[in-house]
């Protein structure tokens, strides 16, 4: 792993579990010492997440963790709506036996993550679950659209579950609607896996943003 490569996953850690607050401005010489890097690798991270909608970089202001904005995440929201519906459609049709087995295991892992409080884990799991839902699907247009998908979703996560009080229940409790997919696509109902994932990205959209608009913060 390169020195950017590595300066991104950490601050991409560090946005997700708001040890950089939402709006805060980037102190770049304090993160150049706390992460041991120098301005080239900050640099390409930053770029990095500006990309993924996680930092706001203005010649004027200067850098800024980005805000939660309601918009931008109904934007988002939408946006997966239309790609996972399509993705768990498309793996309906082509699901093994194996590959059933894989999402099994994955929605486990999260789970687990969860019940021993590793949060980021637990949340790069759940993407992983997403991820591998597409690419059973085929699609690699359809996946690399998700892909810049997830980041946003993977902060209102942690950002959800962060504040239950207890998360391994909200989490299984959202995890739920895995099951119901899961189910979908093992017997090979596209018509049932494409409103199982609607349902699920609809009930945890929901959810996230009557805590955010409760103030919850």
């Amino acid at each position: 792993m390169t020195m950017a490569e590595r300066a991104y996953h950490d601050l991409k850690s560090m946005v997700i579990t708001e040890a950089l607050p939402p709006a805060a401005p980037v102190d770049k010489q304090q993160l150049m010492e706390q992460l041991g890097i120098g301005q080239a690798p900050l640099r390409d991270a930053l770029q990095r997440l500006s990309f993924e909608k996680l930092v706001v970089i203005s010649p004027r202001r200067g850098t800024f963790i980005a805000d939660l904005s309601l918009i931008q995440l109904q934007q988002a929201f939408d946006a997966r709506l239309l790609i996972e519906r399509h993705t768990a459609r498309l793996a309906a049709t082509k699901i093994t036996p194996p590959q059933t087995k894989a999402l099994r295991d994955l929605h486990r892992e999260t789970a687990q993550m969860a019940a021993g409080e590793n949060l980021l884990t637990a949340i790069a799991i759940d993407q992983q679950f997403h991820r591998t839902i597409a690419g059973i699907g085929d699609n690699e247009f359809l996946r690399d659209f998700l892909d810049t998908l997830m980041p946003i979703t993977m902060r209102l996560w942690y950002y959800v579950h962060s504040r239950a009080k207890d998360p391994a229940v909200t989490i299984h409790e959202a995890g739920q609607g895995h099951f119901v997919i899961i189910d979908a696509l093992a017997t090979g109902q596209p018509d049932a896996a494409e409103q199982a994932m609607a349902n699920h990205i609809l009930h945890f959209r929901d959810r996230a943003f009557d805590q955010i608009m409760n103030g919850n913060r």
